[in-house]
């Protein structure tokens, strides 16, 4: 699958920071809320696109706090996004393999069996595919929203973050009170930097659903994304409350935390957050920069050790592991850790 891609977070990172789609699992809507007359959705059945938080792949500096702990957050880059979907009209249309392979364009054909197909291609991997049966879908029964909906999460996987946005106004204008429409195109807006239009979508879709917890976790990464430390941690304070078993919002606020100086505060979150994750290789690298700022060398290095054992080729592991010896008078373990860095950005920068 194609990389998402988001802006930057600070001017020391490159615009076109990779934020990657790493799973698709079909599976029912958080909060159902049945099907009406005409077999179409209150709450619906979805394919969740998971995606990795902080997963950052590479930050375009050698050197510490300034670029590197910002960089593993633009990676986040939707605090829950990990709980995106794909909808399905009805129980009735639910995809079978045979759908998958028989369904052709006859004119009799049910437009939701489009859409079901076009979700049974979306958990195989065959997002283009995918989008042309939405889009078929849709010629059949332009007037449901679901069917706009998908294509949009469609087209924004595959990277048109422009296309996205249209196709999702769509699903909007066709069902204006759907709060996960509004935290939808608040996702791509942020893909697009737009950070105070997806600050206003995720208000929106709160207004609609205020217990709708991804909304204000992605509502306080785009605050992150305006230096507003404090709005962030309110935000990832209330994801927390409405879904304790969220490692992002902890990672979401612990960031916040060390950006005003609670390096306390960000040590917890990022323990909790790695209570939850155990061997997410960022968190650790996260933990380790919180760890060295607050002049815990000693627990620095043993982040920044687990980090390399998990990714032996983080660069960025290496370029902090370098400075934390250099500052605690290993020099030659410095030098080392610093030539395999510069080894490892000079191969992340060949074509």
């Amino acid at each position: 699958m194609r990389d998402l891609r988001a802006g930057a977070f600070s001017d020391s990172l490159p615009h076109d920071f990779p934020c990657r789609v790493v799973n698709i699992l079909l599976g029912k809507d958080d909060s159902p809320q049945g099907w009406d007359a005409d077999g179409r959705p209150r709450g619906g059945f979805r394919v969740r696109l998971e995606r990795s938080h902080f997963q950052a792949r590479r930050v375009g500096s050698p050197l510490l706090w300034q670029c590197v702990v910002p960089g593993l957050l633009l990676v986040a880059v939707i605090g829950s996004f990990a709980v995106s979907c794909v909808r399905k009209p009805a129980e009735r249309h639910r995809v079978t393999t045979s759908n998958y392979v028989v369904l052709d364009d006859r004119s009799g054909t049910d437009a939701g069996e489009f859409n079901n197909r076009g979700t049974l291609k979306m958990t195989q991997g065959d997002v283009r595919g995918a989008m042309e049966d939405f889009k078929e879908a849709i010629r059949r029964d332009p007037d449901e929203p679901g069917y706009y909906e998908n294509l949009g999460w469609a087209q924004a996987e595959t990277g048109d973050s422009s296309g996205a946005q249209d196709t999702l106004q769509q699903a909007i204008r066709l069902s204006p009170n759907d709060s996960e429409l509004y935290w939808k195109r608040g996702v791509v807006k942020g893909l697009r930097q737009n950070f105070r239009g997806a600050i206003a979508d995720h208000t929106q879709a709160l207004a609609l659903n205020p217990k709708l917890a991804k909304a204000y976790g992605d509502r306080g990464w785009a605050k992150a994304m305006l230096h507003d430390w404090r709005g962030a941690i309110a935000d990832s304070s209330e994801a927390i409350t409405l879904d304790p078993a969220n490692p992002s919002a902890y990672r979401n606020r612990g960031f916040a935390r060390s950006q005003i100086g609670d390096f306390t505060g960000a040590l917890a979150d990022y323990t909790e957050a790695l209570n939850q994750r155990p061997n997410d290789p960022d968190l650790f690298l996260m933990r380790a920069e919180a760890r060295a700022q607050s002049s815990d060398d000693r627990g620095a290095l043993e982040d920044l050790d687990k980090v390399i054992a998990i990714n032996s080729d983080s660069a960025r592991a290496y370029h902090l592991r370098a400075e934390v010896r250099r500052k605690s008078g290993d020099e030659l373990g410095s030098k080392q850790d610093l030539d395999l860095a510069t080894r490892l950005d000079g191969r992340a920068r060949e074509p």
